[in-house]
């Protein structure tokens, strides 16, 4: 990874997908695309790719800073499947601002963050 940072979430429950769906589920999920949505750095589509699915995952990223992480993130795991996409994902087009906490970030609607994208 290009940053020190590791959800445990990611790396050792991997989202708990193996013990929420059925091995019939998973086997299913393995012949179709993934969306990942707010990709951050792509640790979570390193481990689409590594363990849930044959096919591509595209990863949804806004914001700059995580987006060139994403990159890099995909560089130094040889990644092959993943198709990284510098935008959101919703259910309408429109231009928000994010506002960033550290390694999170959401949406800001008051826009009074001087720590803004």
């Amino acid at each position: 990874m290009p940053i020190y940072h590791f959800e445990v979430g990611v790396f050792y429950h991997k989202h708990s997908l193996k013990e929420a769906f059925s091995k019939e589920t998973l086997q299913r999920i393995r012949q179709k695309d993934i969306i990942d949505v707010c990709g951050f750095i792509g640790d979570s589509a390193i481990i689409f790719e590594r363990e849930f699915t044959e096919r591509n995952i595209y990863s949804f990223e806004p914001t700059s800073k995580n987006y060139a992480l994403m990159q890099e993130t995909l560089r130094l795991n040889d990644s092959k499947r993943i198709i990284p996409i510098h935008q959101g994902l919703g259910i309408k087009s429109e231009n928000l601002k994010i506002r960033f906490f550290g390694s999170a970030s959401h949406i800001d609607l008051r826009g009074q963050s001087e720590d803004l994208e």
